[in-house]
C-alpha cells in the first residue's frame, strides 16, 4: 500500500513539476486577482463581480492563503487537489478488485492525461472543467456505495456534500450531478423491498450534504446583503448572455473537438473497453453512473454556445480517465482470457503502433514542453521560471511589455481598469478600478453593459487600456459601449499607443 501510494505521488509529483513555470493567462489572471482580494477582506460580486460561478473564485482564494498568490501557489494547491483526485480513483479501484493490479493506472489515465492536456494549450490548466471531476467523481462515487452496502446515509450525505461543490464550481453542471443521482436513486430503491422509505432516505442524505454546502455559501452572501445579488448572477443573467452575447461559432468547437481527440485519444479507447468490459461482467450502477457522467458532462458542454473553447473539454477527458483506470482490471483480465497464445511478433508490432499513434500527440506536446523546460534550468529557481513563461506565453509576454511603464514617472499612480487582458492587473500590481471585469466584453448584454459604463464613469480610473489586438475591444467599445467610448472620448485622452492597444489617462480641468 505504502509503496503504491510512494509511486503515484511520485508520478503525479514529475507530471505537474512543469506547472508551476506554465504561465496564467487572462483567466487565471482575473481569477487570482479576485482571489487574492477575497481573501484581503473583499466581498464576492459586491467589490468585484463576473458571471463565474463563486466555487472557482474561493478555490483561488484557497490556494493563495495555503501557498501563496503566486502563479507557483495556485499550481501547487492544484497539484494537490488532483493528486487527491487520483488517489481516490486508486482507492475505489482497490475497493473493487481487492488490490491494486496496477496502481498507477489512475496517475497515468487521469493524473497524466489532465497535465499533458494543460502543456498543450496555456490556458487549460486550472479551470473549472478541470477541477470539477473531483467532486463529480465524489458525488458519485459515495451514492454508489451507498447503494451497495451499509451505513449509506452518512455516505449519501457525503455525496450530497460533494455534488454542492459541483455546483458551486458552475450551476449547469448540476445536471450532471442530477442524472447520476436520479439513475443511483433508481438503484437504491429496487434493491430494497421498502421503495418509499428507501426514496426518502436517499433523497435526505443527499439535501442534508446539499444543504451544508450551499447553504453555507448562501449563508456567506446572505451575510454580506447579497442574496438578490446572487438570485440575479447565477439565474436571472446567463439566458440575457445566451440571447444577447456573441456566440462561438461552429469552426471553434471543431478545434477543440480536434484537440479533445488528440490529447484524449487513448484515454477514451481505454475508457470504451473498460466500460464494456465492467458492464458485461455484471450490473455495476458505478460504472453506469460515470458513463452517464460523461454523456452529461457533454451535453452540459454543447449547451455552452459562448464558449467551447477546448479546456472545457477536460471535464468528458477526466471522467473517461476515471472510467479508464477503474476499467483497467478488467480489461486485463478479458484480453488475458481470450488470448489462448502469446502475441506474435508480428501482432505486438500492430498493437505497439496502434498505441504509439493514439499517444503521439499528447507525449509529443508534453514531451517537448519538458524539453523547452530543460533550457530554462527546469524551473528550479525563480528566474527560471520567469523567463520559460515568457518564452511559453505570447499573451504574458506582450502584457508584461504593455504594463512594464506602469512602474515609471509617466504613469499616475491608482487604480486602473483594463477592457482586455486581466493579466495586466496581475503583472502590474495594480488593483481594478471597477468591480465588473473588462475581459470578455463582446459577451456582456445590455444590462452589464449600461452598468459597466455607469461604474467606470463613477469610479474615475486614473488609467484606461483598451486591447486592439488581439481581442479588438477598440471595435467591441466603439459598437457596444457607446457611453463608455463617449466618456473616453471627453474625460480621457491617450497617453501610450501601441500596436497592441491604447493607454487613456483622465484630463485634467
Amino acid at each position: 500500500m505504502l509503496r503504491s501510494l510512494a509511486l503515484i505521488i511520485g508520478l503525479m509529483a514529475v507530471a505537474g513539476w512543469p506547472s508551476l513555470s506554465m504561465p496564467f493567462r487572462g483567466d487565471e489572471a482575473l481569477f487570482a486577482v479576485v482571489g487574492q482580494e477575497l481573501a484581503a477582506g473583499g466581498v464576492l460580486y459586491r467589490d468585484y463581480w463576473d458571471v463565474t460561478n463563486p466555487g472557482l473564485f474561493w478555490f483561488y482564494q484557497l490556494a493563495g492563503t495555503l501557498f501563496g498568490f503566486t502563479e507557483e501557489g495556485v499550481r501547487l494547491f492544484e497539484w494537490v487537489w488532483m493528486t487527491a483526485f487520483v488517489l481516490a480513483v486508486s482507492e475505489a479501484s482497490r475497493r473493487k478488485t481487492g488490490g491494486n493490479r496496477l496502481p498507477l493506472a489512475p496517475a497515468l489515465f487521469l493524473g497524466v492525461a489532465y497535465y499533458l492536456a494543460g502543456y498543450s494549450y496555456t490556458s487549460t490548466l486550472t479551470k473549472t472543467e478541470g477541477l470539477v471531476g473531483f467532486p463529480l467523481f465524489l458525488a458519485t462515487w459515495f451514492a454508489a456505495r451507498a447503494v451497495a452496502g451499509s451505513h449509506r446515509f452518512p455516505l449519501l450525505v457525503a455525496a450530497g456534500a460533494a455534488g454542492g461543490v459541483v455546483i458551486l464550481f458552475k450551476l449547469l453542471l448540476g445536471g450532471c450531478v442530477a442524472v447520476v443521482w436520479l439513475y443511483l436513486l433508481v438503484e437504491f430503491v429496487r434493491a430494497r423491498p421498502r421503495k418509499l422509505s428507501a426514496a426518502v432516505q436517499f433523497a435526505g442524505g443527499i439535501g442534508v450534504g446539499l444543504l451544508l454546502v450551499l447553504g453555507s455559501a448562501v449563508g456567506y452572501f446572505a451575510a454580506h446583503g447579497l442574496l438578490a445579488e446572487l438570485f440575479h448572477t447565477v439565474f436571472e443573467l446567463p439566458p440575457k448572455f445566451l440571447a444577447e452575447g456573441q456566440t462561438a461559432d461552429l469552426d471553434r468547437l471543431a478545434v477543440s473537438v480536434k484537440w479533445f481527440l488528440g490529447q484524449y485519444a487513448a484515454v477514451l479507447a481505454m475508457a470504451v473497453l473498460g466500460a464494456g468490459c465492467l458492464l458485461r461482467a455484471g450490473r455495476d450502477p458505478f460504472t453506469a453512473a460515470l458513463v452517464l457522467a460523461f454523456v452529461a458532462s457533454v451535453g452540459a458542454l454543447l449547451a455552452q454556445r459562448l464558449s467551447w473553447w477546448p479546456y472545457h473539454f477536460l471535464l468528458p477527458g477526466t471522467l473517461a480517465g476515471v472510467v479508464a483506470a477503474y476499467g483497467w482490471p478488467a480489461v486485463a483480465d478479458t484480453v488475458r482470457g481470450l488470448l489462448a497464445r502469446p502475441l506474435s511478433v508480428r501482432e505486438r508490432t500492430a498493437l505497439g503502433v496502434a498505441v504509439g499513434v493514439l499517444l503521439l500527440e499528447p507525449l509529443g506536446v508534453g514531451g517537448y514542453q519538458f524539453l523547452r523546460l530543460a533550457g530554462h534550468g527546469m524551473g528550479g529557481t525563480a528566474e527560471n521560471r520567469r523567463t520559460y513563461r515568457e518564452s511559453v506565453g505570447t499573451a504574458y509576454r506582450e502584457a508584461l511589455a504593455e504594463t512594464a511603464w506602469l512602474n515609471g514617472s509617466d504613469a499616475e499612480a491608482g487604480p486602473i481598469f483594463v477592457c482586455g487582458d486581466p493579466l495586466f492587473y496581475w503583472l502590474s500590481g495594480r488593483n481594478p478600478a471597477v468591480r465588473i471585469s473588462g475581459w470578455s466584453l463582446e459577451i456582456y448584454p445590455r444590462e452589464v453593459r449600461q452598468t459597466l459604463a455607469d461604474e467606470v464613469r463613477r469610479a474615475a480610473p486614473v488609467l484606461v487600456y483598451v486591447s486592439t489586438l488581439p481581442h479588438g475591444y477598440d471595435r467591441v467599445v466603439r459598437d457596444r459601449y457607446p457611453e463608455l467610448a463617449h466618456l473616453l472620448a471627453t474625460e480621457y485622452a491617450p497617453l501610450r499607443t501601441t500596436r497592441l492597444g491604447v493607454w487613456y489617462g483622465r484630463v485634467r480641468r
